[in-house]
């Protein structure tokens, strides 16, 4: 490593020797968080794991991991998308997380995935730091959480404010109904089904579902 070399042509004790030394366990630091986040937050295969499951268990180990307050909540009766759009979806997800853990600063995580009646809306919410969306600019992990999200056809939306957090939002529609009727406008299953991490019993969190069109 290029500061080992630069270290060792150093006279012990001296003020740069100090700050090379320090800038070595900076970045020893760093690596190490950077490879335990990674390792908590990878993507849970999809191979015949419905997107409900796998994101229960990305929150799973987010919380697990890190501390963090994490768990997902499911509402109305889920319907199968194509491998590939779940497979995209769960990785916005995945994003979602990572910067809530390594930029907001948040200390609780919820993500809600509601199934209406033909719309997949995804809200991955956190008690964060917060940003002015309009000021900020918008990243690298955002730009490529909205590329694949339009990549699937859905539509993707922030909402943030300074010290009240942020609410990451997707829209996915859903399958047509099918011919025989069993999923229609006056039959949506409303019950919650909700997989909680480290959430308290007896604290009831929501999330807005905010629709973009």
């Amino acid at each position: 490593m290029l500061l080992d070399s630069v270290r060792d042509e150093l006279a012990p004790g001296a003020p740069a020797a100090r700050r090379v030394e320090q800038a070595m366990r900076t970045a020893r630091d760093n690596l190490a968080e950077s490879r335990r986040l990674v390792h908590a937050l990878r993507p849970a295969p999809l191979d015949g794991t419905p997107l409900t499951d796998a994101v229960r268990e990305l929150t799973r180990r987010l919380a697990e991991e890190t501390g963090i307050e994490a768990f997902a909540t499911v509402t109305g009766q889920p319907a199968a998308l194509p491998a590939g759009t779940e497979g995209e979806l769960l990785r916005v997800v995945q994003e979602a997380l990572t910067n809530a853990r390594r930029h907001a600063q948040a200390a609780s995580v919820s993500v809600t995935l509601s199934y209406l009646d033909d719309v997949l809306a995804i809200d991955i919410q956190d008690d964060g730091t917060g940003f002015t969306p309009a000021t900020r600019h918008p990243g690298v992990g955002m730009t490529t959480m909205r590329e694949r999200v339009a990549s699937v056809g859905g539509a993707f939306a922030v909402e943030s404010t300074p010290g009240e957090g942020t609410t990451v939002t997707v829209t996915m529609p859903l399958p047509a109904a099918s011919p025989t009727g069993e999923a229609t406008n006056d039959s949506t299953d409303i019950s919650a089904d909700t997989s909680t991490c480290g959430a308290p019993n007896d604290t009831t969190r929501t999330t807005r579902a905010v629709m973009v069109p």
